[in-house]
């Protein structure tokens, strides 16, 4: 006996060293935190790229809307020649420039430059969906390596088991049929270890086409994200609100408030103001003072708005359309308030839940300690002993499941708000 006791020994020391080697080697490989795989999403991601591109061609307006109006050049010709005092008229040249009211040309660059800047948020709003969803696939990751190593640590435990079971029956004690349910056991856990590696697939896959990158690229996790990560809870509690919507929809605003500026001012008259030339020839048979002179005629115009109806009618609009985004602004910042509270209460509730369980975890592998020894003294089953680690199983699962509902809750309230610096 004192001989298959050193057996059982040495065989989980070798277990045990390497699993340390599995642990060792998996962190050889550079991990990726959540950080620089947001930073790729942003250098790479082709929708920001193209809200971008979206918002550069948005400013190039500005230019336009506030250039100066073109001089027109024009020149006329007469086929019969228009006869005047001084000789007939041979050719015409004209110029002339619109003269805009002042602050036109201004107001014209204002409503440019706020009917751009909505277009600024575009990539921003975009941003924290992409964020969300490379967290919430980031923490899938780690929950189900988390799972993989709760399953290989229950695997040494039944190989230990596995071992102190074979020796009682060698020595008589126990029955054969407890190994078989042992390394079924086992058989089963290294099964859920498989499980859970091919669910790995999907988020890897929605982390990489986030980020450009061959899907099947491996993301290599930091596990220290899990943890740092529930931390961020205490930063969230002093924030305020915070939103790109809420940017877009003020730029809204200062558009309506441009375009009604800008109608104030297309009401008013408009000048132009130019300059004729005409080429006067020489009259057969009449020679005075003065003849076949050319002619300089200065000329100036207005135009005066007789119906205002129309520039009343986009100003009426204006405001109507302020009003409505107001509304908007008011129920969207209580949508997310709504969201904000909902998070919040999930991680309380959760909160509550991982303390309950590990009270759970602690008792179950208390009876789990209980029951080994009623086996060893020969009055529990192996069935008892399974029976109670799959019960501890299940609350070590479930345990893992409320920290990243939590993580997750966590990540939904930071979509809307900024912590305050």
């Amino acid at each position: 006996m004192k001989r298959k006791s050193k057996r059982f020994y040495k065989n989980s020391a070798e277990r045990i060293f390497l699993l340390c080697v599995f642990l060792c080697s998996s962190y050889m490989t550079e991990a990726q935190s959540i950080e620089s795989l947001l930073a790729l999403a942003r250098n790479e991601n082709a929708s920001l790229k193209a809200l971008d591109q979206e918002y550069r061609s948005a400013g190039h307006t500005i230019g336009q809307a506030g250039s100066y109006p073109d001089i027109q050049f024009g020149t006329g010709f007469g086929i019969s020649h228009l006869e005047t005092f001084t000789g007939p008229m041979q050719l015409s040249l004209n110029a002339s420039q619109a003269i805009p009211w002042p602050g036109l040309l201004k107001a014209r660059k204002e409503v440019a430059i706020n009917n751009a800047e909505i277009f600024s948020t575009g990539s921003m709003e975009k941003m924290i969906e992409i964020e969300f969803a490379i967290r919430s696939a980031y923490y899938e990751l780690i929950g189900l390596g988390l799972k993989q190593e709760k399953m290989r640590e229950i695997i040494l435990i039944l190989n230990a088991m596995n071992d102190m079971v074979t020796a009682r029956v060698e020595s008589g004690k126990s029955n054969l049929a407890d190994v078989v349910i042992l390394q079924r056991k086992i058989l089963e856990m290294e099964g859920r270890i498989a499980v859970f590696e091919k669910k790995k697939l999907q988020p890897t896959i929605m982390i990489n086409r986030l980020t450009y990158r061959e899907l099947d690229t491996p993301v290599v996790i930091d596990e220290n994200e899990w943890f740092q990560n529930r931390d961020m809870s205490l930063e969230l509690q002093t924030s305020v609100i915070h939103h790109p919507s809420l940017d877009r929809l003020d730029a809204g605003k200062d558009l309506a408030l441009s375009k009604s500026k800008l109608a104030d001012l297309e009401s008013k008259p408009k000048f132009m103001v130019g300059i004729d030339y005409w080429f006067i020839g020489q009259r057969d048979g009449q020679m005075f003072e003065g003849a076949g002179r050319d002619v300089i005629m200065p000329k100036v115009s207005v135009t005066l708005p007789i119906s205002r109806r129309r520039f009343h009618s986009i100003k009426d609009e204006q405001n109507v359309r302020i009003r409505s985004i107001e509304l908007n602004q008011e129920d969207l910042k209580r949508g997310f308030e709504a969201e904000i509270l909902s998070a919040e209460q999930e991680v309380l509730e959760f909160e509550e839940w991982i303390s309950i369980l590990d009270d759970l975890i602690q008792s179950t592998q208390h009876v789990i300690d209980l029951t080994i020894s009623a086996y060893t003294g020969g009055n529990a089953s192996v069935n008892e002993i399974l029976e109670v680690t799959e019960s501890g199983i299940q609350y070590e699962i479930e345990k893992i499941d409320a920290e990243k509902a939590i993580l997750l809750a966590l990540a939904r309230k930071q979509k809307f708000i900024q912590p305050i610096r």
